[in-house]
């Protein structure tokens, strides 16, 4: 009785072995099955596989809004300040006398045959820039204007400029009429107190605003994807930058969209289309770099070859028909066929697939393995799902091994009987 049950406890423990590297090197009828779990990868660097705007949308091996920069001059005109540095009337040097407004004045008056009062800046002026003066009266009488001309030359008018005199106060002569700037001028009155003299020229400075602004919102489809497997997680590679980035699918090619939140495994269709919108406040643009969703799919990796039998050498009316009619065949003869070799690939052909110009296919990237199981098969194969379409492609062999063990306990308990009906018939 003893080795009656150790002999069941081995057989049930060659059947868990067996079954388990079964399950690990994946046998299936027509070499092994495998499910691998992987990662769909899809990335921005050839925009031709996407359908997109190209007045909001920008490729650069990510997606992100194109900016719309507008840059604007801004001029300014400030007015400063160029101040006397030497000033004469005639021979004689009166800068001291008009440089402060302090009521050291100095005289000019042409009936006295001064007709020299040159004043020199510190600073070329040009045409719209400004003297000014502070003048008094000279008794009762006021010369009732003023000239700016060269100097040395008695004024012609209107000269450079010119001002009229009804009062003690500031006047201002605009320059005009200047071939080249210059830095002096003959101040030709009639009959003048000065007490301050200075000029105002315009500096200009400009610089430039850049304002940048985004769409409001850019969107982008991918073509028909082919998925020959079932989808997990779906996770985008993104910098947001404060904005907003929705993801949607459509089984139906683009006639319904429906949001991805964080995974797509309610998705059992083989075809699938992706839409991207990119939201902007316009003053950032989020920045998509790539999408990776989680992809098990169930792969035939081996390569049978087979070698059919022998067969009778084809008949004479059996060679292929020439001109129009590709004549095949006769029923009769056969032909000896080479030995094929058969590889089932990861994805199917375009060629194979309704609407194949329409079509793309996803690039697939392995991941690493971390199971020591795996390492050892190669693959990753530790799921429910993987489980069950494991069993279901090695019914057989299962069906076979109990089998077995029933015949094995029939002819065991029979071979018993026997033995101890034997034993009886002895005694």
């Amino acid at each position: 009785m003893k080795t009656e049950k150790k002999n069941i406890i081995l057989i049930i423990g060659f059947i868990y072995i067996l079954i388990s590297l079964l399950y690990i090197f994946g046998v299936s009828y027509t070499g092994y099955v495998v499910f691998e779990e992987n990662y769909m990868s899809l990335d921005f660097s050839n925009s031709s596989e996407y359908i997109y705007d190209n007045n909001t949308i920008e490729f650069s091996n990510s997606i992100s809004l194109i900016p719309s920069v507008e840059i604007t001059t801004i001029t300014e005109e400030t007015l400063k300040n160029s101040y006397v540095i030497l000033a004469y009337k005639d021979e004689h040097d009166i800068t001291s006398k008009i440089i402060a407004l302090d009521n050291n004045t100095v005289n000019i008056e042409k009936d006295q045959n001064e007709n020299i009062f040159n004043v020199f800046f510190d600073k070329n002026l040009t045409d719209n820039d400004i003297v000014r003066f502070y003048i008094y009266r000279v008794g009762e009488v006021t010369a009732d204007k003023i000239f700016l001309c060269d100097i040395n030359q008695t004024c012609l008018p209107p000269g450079y400029g010119e001002v009229d005199i009804n009062d003690e106060g500031w006047y201002n002569i605009t320059i005009t009429n200047l071939n080249k700037e210059t830095n002096s001028f003959n101040v030709d009155p009639e009959k003048i107190r000065f007490d301050y003299v200075d000029a105002l020229y315009k500096e200009i400075s400009s610089y430039n605003l850049t304002n940048i602004t985004y769409p409001d919102i850019g969107l982008v489809e991918t073509e028909n994807i082919f998925i020959d497997g079932t989808l997990g997680n779906f996770i985008p590679n993104a910098t947001l930058n404060n904005q907003t980035i929705n993801y949607y699918y459509s089984t139906d090619d683009g006639q319904n969209w429906n949001i991805i939140s964080d995974n797509l495994n309610n998705i059992n269709n083989t075809i699938i289309k992706l839409k991207i919108e990119l939201i902007s406040d316009t003053k950032q643009t989020p920045i998509l770099y790539d999408i990776k969703v989680d992809f098990i799919q169930n792969i035939n990796n081996s390569t049978n070859t087979t070698q059919p039998p022998e067969s009778s050498p084809p008949a004479s009316g059996g060679s292929s028909g020439g001109g129009g009619g590709g004549g095949g065949s006769s029923g009769k003869s056969e032909l000896t066929p080479e030995p094929t070799t058969q590889t089932t690939s990861i994805l199917t052909p375009l060629e194979e697939l309704p609407s194949s110009k329409n079509t793309i296919q996803p690039k697939i990237i392995k991941k690493l393995p971390n199971n020591p199981l795996t390492e050892l098969a190669g693959r990753t194969t530790y799921s429910r799902t993987n489980m069950v379409k494991f069993i279901k492609s090695n019914l057989w062999i299962l069906i076979f091994l109990i089998i077995l063990i029933i015949i094995y306990l029939v002819l065991h308990q029979e071979r018993h009987k026997i033995h101890k009906f034997y034993k009886s018939m002895k005694k």
